[in-house]
């Protein structure tokens, strides 16, 4: 009795060297109610299901978790290229400045801190008229991406052109309570336009004045004219 003793001892040993380095290969079969093992084998076999869930657990957790270590690294690369290439806003659902990367303060002359806390509005130069703003507060209310054109001021005063994507983020009611509102700046581009602009409105007023200096002229040289044939007709006559 003494030998099966031992060797189910050794057995129950192995089982819980085997569970406790977390190899649940093993099996620990003790059929023999009134085996006084029983009680132990039983208890053993239900922490060692217990275990291997827990294990099968932590195994999805750590995947889990790099995957979302990986999300967060390449979401992070996303955000050092939108940072390098363009001026990046971040406001609240009241349109006020929450976050505010370098280039907003390199094009603003405004410091972060003189940005963070205030209205988008302190960059607003006056050029757009209300109702362009409220159309776009109208789309990214409704959720949707607005993208535009506005002119700015800068601190300094000088007005600068900027193109915008603002995107809504949505709470799980969908909902927008936070945009992110991406400019590019296409000042160069856009003042080159409207000096083209310009010039053809002024090559147009100059083609528009000389165009009435040419009838003005044309109108007022038919009076000698017609005087000077008249006077030659009336010379005929009289010959």
């Amino acid at each position: 009795m003494k030998i099966k003793d031992d060797k189910k001892i050794l057995e129950i040993t192995e089982f819980i060297e085997s569970i406790s380095s977390l190899d649940f290969s093993k099996e620990l079969k003790f059929n023999n109610p009134e085996d006084p093992f029983e009680a132990i084998v039983y208890g053993l076999n239900m922490l060692k299901s217990e275990l291997k869930l827990k294990d099968e657990e932590k195994n999805i957790l750590a995947m889990k978790n790099e995957q979302l270590e990986l999300a967060l690294k390449e979401l992070n690369e996303y955000k050092v290229a939108l940072d390098y290439t363009n001026i990046v806003i971040l406001i609240d659902d009241k349109g006020i400045i929450r976050s505010v990367n370098e280039k907003a303060c390199d094009i603003s002359k405004y410091s972060r801190n003189e940005l963070i806390g205030k209205s988008y509005k302190i960059l607003n130069s006056g050029y757009n008229p209300d109702v362009y703003f409220f159309n776009m507060w109208k789309t990214i209310k409704s959720g949707k991406i607005w993208k535009g054109e506005i002119q700015h001021c800068s601190k300094s005063g000088t007005d600068y052109w900027i193109e915008v994507v603002i995107i809504p983020f949505t709470n799980v009611k969908g909902k927008p309570y936070r945009y992110l509102v991406i400019e590019y700046d296409i000042s160069l581009h856009k003042n080159t336009i409207l000096k083209l602009e310009q010039t053809q409105n002024n090559f147009k007023e100059s083609i528009n004045k000389l165009e009435k200096f040419a009838y003005t002229v044309s109108h007022d040289l038919k009076s000698p004219i017609n005087s000077a044939l008249g006077l030659i007709t009336l010379i005929k006559k009289e010959m």
